[in-house]
């Protein structure tokens, strides 16, 4: 099966297509994960804009069962067709901004500006909103909890694994839990699953 298709995002408010990409498997729907609403591109900061309305972009796939040479092609024409001065792309498509290639430091200037900026909590409110209409079957959500339990059995595979904390960082988590109380049942139910968890 060829894996790949192209696809377009349009204004709700309009009706008008504003980015044609080309993906594989979930691409067409990171486009609204909060760490990608948080970088400064034309296109993000229309999703953002069009989510403040309390309205969602709609994505609509225009080539499916694809090679990557033909999406390549496929996403080149459509870019051409709606005007490349219409779309929030950056280039012409059909394999990156003219085949060119982010070096490491400009890739670490890119990330370094992802976190600088802040979503508001009322566009994550609202594309917590926007998500969570789908939900997962139970059957999915065994899966997903099978997944990271297999995960993280090593505990090298956990996200934290090996990060220090600043001071700082640990004294507010610390005034966060100042007050808290944990009855003994809970805490042994804690204790034995995180044992579970990572042996």
């Amino acid at each position: 099966m060829k894996p790949f298709y192209v696809y377009k995002i349009i204004d709700p408010r309009d009706n008008k297509t504003f980015y044609v990409g080309k993906g594989i498997g979930k691409r067409i729907s990171q486009h609204l994960c909060p760490y990608n609403l948080r970088m400064q591109h034309p296109l993000y900061d229309r999703i953002n804009e069009i989510l403040s309305e309390d309205l969602k972009p709609v994505f609509k796939k225009i080539g499916k069962n694809l090679n990557e040479n033909d999406a390549f092609n496929l996403e080149r024409e459509v870019i051409e067709e709606i005007g490349l001065e219409n779309l929030t792309n950056k280039c012409n498509g059909g394999g990156g901004c003219f085949g060119n290639k982010h070096s490491k430091e400009t890739k670490r200037k890119m990330s370094k500006s992802r976190r600088g900026r802040i979503v508001s909590k009322e566009t994550r409110e609202k594309l917590r909103k926007v998500l969570t209409g789908k939900k997962h079957s139970k059957e999915t959500r065994i899966k997903m909890g099978k997944s990271q339990k297999k995960r993280f059995k090593n505990p090298e595979n956990h996200p934290h694994f090996g990060r220090k904390l600043s001071e700082e960082t640990k004294r507010k988590i610390s005034e966060a839990h100042k007050g808290k109380k944990v009855s003994k049942e809970t805490r042994k139910k804690m204790s034995e699953a995180q044992i579970k968890r990572y042996s």
